[in-house]
């Protein structure tokens, strides 16, 4: 669940306080909207977003965040199974070759489009899509989507 700064203290109240003057101030953050993911107690993993000396964080802000949460936490279990030293930059460049649409296809396909959803984002149509399938699916050795996105994945 999504939680603003402004949640837990009042703007004076946070002027007053120690970790305004060593962390908050220092930076020059008023404004700060926090979003965390499961992990173990000992380890926390969060995403956190700062408006400066901006206008606070709205109810709608904290919905959107709650609303992306699962694909923050999918990012994070991505680039943390990478391994050290590899780039984790999505869409992979793979040394298969694959072309600049056929990457966008795969990253799109990584995100749960269908051939009609994926045609429509890159205005060509379903069977363009179905054919950039095929030359992926080959180039990287595969039979299904998720192979794919699996193989893709491990090139990174």
């Amino acid at each position: 669940m999504a939680h603003r700064l402004s949640d837990f203290a009042g703007m004076r109240e946070l002027r007053q306080s120690r970790c305004y003057t060593e962390w908050f101030g220092t930076y020059g953050t008023v404004h700060s909207l926090q979003v965390g993911l499961d992990a173990p107690l000992w380890h926390a993993k969060v995403f956190c977003f700062d408006r400066g000396q901006g206008s606070d964080f709205t109810e709608r802000d904290l919905a959107v965040l709650d609303v992306l949460r699962p694909y923050l936490a999918a990012r994070r279990a991505f680039w943390q199974a990478a391994p050290r030293g590899v780039s984790t930059a999505w869409p992979p460049t793979t040394g298969a070759t694959l072309t600049v649409r056929e990457r966008e296809v795969l990253n799109l396909l990584a995100d749960g489009l269908t051939n009609g959803e994926i045609a429509q984002r890159l205005w060509v149509s379903p069977g363009t899509v179905r054919r950039h399938l095929e030359n992926i699916y080959e180039k990287l050795d595969v039979h299904t989507r998720t192979a794919a996105v699996r193989a893709a994945a491990r090139l990174v």
